[in-house]
């Protein structure tokens, strides 16, 4: 049986470690630093511990299950130092992902550190290599961190200007919300998607995303969500010209947001409804 040793206040199988080491032997050259790191580094054992070879025989061959644990192990190693050294995390999320390529949440973690970093651009080919191994996975896990990669990915595009982009990858993330039922999820894409239409002044567009949103938002009985929407549909119809029902949009906005307690969100509303007066 493995011993398990503690080492950077957290425990590890050492002989399995020593075992994964040669697989994660680029990135522990990088990621050696730290008090915490050189504790745990230290208690492994030397890498002649893992499986020896008979001369003149073929290099050993990890199994899927060595590979998948070693890709774990480097994804470890890179939560351990992220908050001091991003930088060496994302060289252990790489060499994990290398390992592994089906390790999402190594995909997932090289994205965040790259944002982390300001290299926005950067994250883009890990979201989508997420989106494509989140959807090939199918489990509901692996969609739903597929659905919040596309939904990142959609707000980053629509922040640079690239709408079409965007509205691809909030189509993508609605799709798999659907696909594990997230209604919280798909409420928040249709919402955005009204506001991108609105930006475009597809006012038609714009009015059938909201009440997509506001029904979900009703069914899920979420009173702010409910009072947004209303005020996003009463600018809608206002730029419309339909002063009636921009008129009832706002009242119900404002009624919602004195109800969940947003009063600076209600005397927006409030002005808006007497500007439209």
């Amino acid at each position: 049986m493995a011993v398990c040793q503690r080492a950077g206040g957290a425990y590890l199988r050492t002989q399995t470690a020593a075992r994964y080491l040669p697989m994660l032997a680029g990135a522990l050259g990088l990621l050696l630093i730290g008090s915490s790191i050189n504790v745990w580094a230290q208690q492994l054992p030397p890498a002649a511990s893992a499986p020896q070879q008979p001369a003149g025989t073929a290099p050993y061959q990890p199994t899927p299950e060595e590979r998948m644990k070693a890709s774990r192990l480097g994804v470890e190693m890179g939560d351990r130092i992220r908050a001091q050294h991003p930088d060496k995390a994302l060289a252990a999320y790489t060499r994990a992902a290398e390992i592994e390529p089906t390790n999402l949440v190594a995909w997932r973690s090289m994205a965040e550190i790259y944002d982390r970093l300001g290299w926005p651009d950067q994250a883009i080919g890990p979201r989508l290599k997420l989106i494509e191994l989140g959807e090939q996975i199918g489990t509901r896990q692996s969609t739903s961190m597929a659905a919040e990669a596309a939904r990142t990915l959609a707000v980053y595009y629509l922040n640079t200007s690239r709408k079409a982009e965007a509205e691809a990858m909030y189509e993508a993330a609605l799709r798999l919300y659907r696909t594990v039922g997230d209604r919280v999820g798909q409420a928040t894409v249709y919402s955005n998607l009204g506001t991108l239409s609105a930006m475009r002044s597809d006012w038609p567009s714009a009015q059938d995303h909201f009440w997509e949103a506001l029904a979900l938002q009703e069914a899920l009985e979420n009173t702010h969500g409910m009072a947004i929407i209303y005020r996003n549909l009463g600018m809608v119809f206002e730029e419309r010209k339909a002063r009636i029902s921009a008129r009832e949009m706002y009242g119900q906005a404002i009624d919602l947001f004195e109800k969940s307690g947003d009063k600076p969100q209600a005397d927006a509303a409030r002005q808006a409804l007497a500007q439209l007066n």
